[in-house]
């Protein structure tokens, strides 16, 4: 990928994407799957990966315009794809490619399939012809059958704009509340009450915004962890030391997130977090609080 080389597509820049970075990974060792299904909650992030990728396949600038770029998805007369679209779409990649050497087909919302369209695709997704790159894209693969799934490679793309959640925001606001419950001296004993609620809430609705969001646990654990970092800051715009100490507060987070994608014990650190915090604020901020932490 060249260093000047945009990918921004979408409603993000696509290199961001670690799903991107993969494929384009496989694709420059020569290794690209022929059958690759995309999952995102924004189509558009999708399209954008498929044509920077199908640029790259096919040599050219605009693949939209290729004469071996080929797309079905639903329309405006029709919100299915059926059988006949998947029928046209298998003809034209089993012919010899028009340009160059190789073909790319890309079937959008491949959700949108009905089952006679899926089952007639079937066989060609097994055996793709040797110079062809099958793409899907959908934003449910629970709404695929099975045997679509079965003989594709799946990518989950994340989008910026579904970065959020009503469980999510219902979060930030109850730790900015609790921020400044601790900034105007909160006694510390019902500080740490309060931060059981946050926790509670998070472990109730975590595996649910991982759902909605369409991201893997350890992806979400960063937007958590950058979602209270800015209301960190703002709730204490203009007291750089604060702030320092609270952005490395909320940094033991992302240093246990390995071990955190093992073993899934989320709350735990969550817990270590907060108790750091409500200790700074006791020392710092509250110094008539009656609790004594033992530093």
């Amino acid at each position: 990928m060249k260093s000047g080389e945009s990918t921004e597509q979408g409603s993000c820049n696509i290199e961001e994407q670690r799903a991107f970075k993969a494929l384009y990974r496989l694709y420059d060792e020569g290794h690209l799957p022929q059958a690759i299904l995309l999952l995102s909650n924004d189509p558009e992030s999708a399209d954008g990966v498929v044509n920077y990728l199908a640029n790259k396949l096919l040599n050219c600038d605009d693949c939209r315009n290729h004469m071996d770029f080929f797309t079905v998805g639903p329309n405006a007369t029709s919100s299915q794809i059926v059988a006949d679209d998947i029928r046209s779409l298998i003809t034209n990649i089993q012919s010899s490619p028009k340009v160059g050497q190789n073909k790319v087909a890309y079937v959008q919302h491949a959700e949108s399939m009905n089952k006679y369209a899926a089952n007639s695709f079937l066989m060609t997704l097994e055996e793709p012809p040797a110079d062809t790159t099958i793409f899907l894209s959908t934003v449910n693969k629970y709404d695929l059958l099975p045997t679509i799934l079965s003989r594709c490679i799946v990518f989950k793309l994340h989008s910026e704009k579904h970065y959020s959640s009503s469980a999510l925001e219902k979060i930030a606001n109850m730790y900015e509340s609790w921020l400044n419950s601790l900034n105007a001296k909160t006694s510390f004993n019902l500080a740490i009450i309060e931060m059981y609620k946050i926790l509670s809430c998070i472990e109730e609705n975590f595996d649910a915004m991982a759902d909605e969001m369409g991201m893997a646990k350890p992806e979400l654990l960063k937007v958590l962890v950058a979602c209270l970092e800015q209301k960190t800051a703002e709730v204490f715009k203009g007291n750089q030391r604060i702030v320092l100490k609270l952005h490395n507060g909320i940094k033991i987070f992302e240093k246990n997130k390995c071990f955190l994608s093992i073993n899934c014990n989320i709350i735990a650190y969550l817990e270590t977090c907060f108790i750091l915090l409500t200790r700074f604020f006791e020392r710092n901020l509250n110094k008539s609080c009656e609790y004594d932490n033992g530093y």
